[in-house]
């Protein structure tokens, strides 16, 4: 029973590209604390 299948798919996706789903602003102000905290910790590391 050592079969193995293997399936191929396209799935175009260029209908997406431009989309972009609801915006949350609690999520986007995590995103701002986390890249200053990121810039701070490898200002630090200098």
């Amino acid at each position: 029973m050592d079969k193995e299948i293997v399936e191929k798919n396209n799935i175009d996706l260029s209908p997406f590209m431009q989309s972009e789903g609801e915006r949350n602003p609690i999520v986007e102000e995590l995103e701002r604390i986390r890249k200053t905290q990121e810039k701070l910790i490898k200002e630090s590391n200098k």
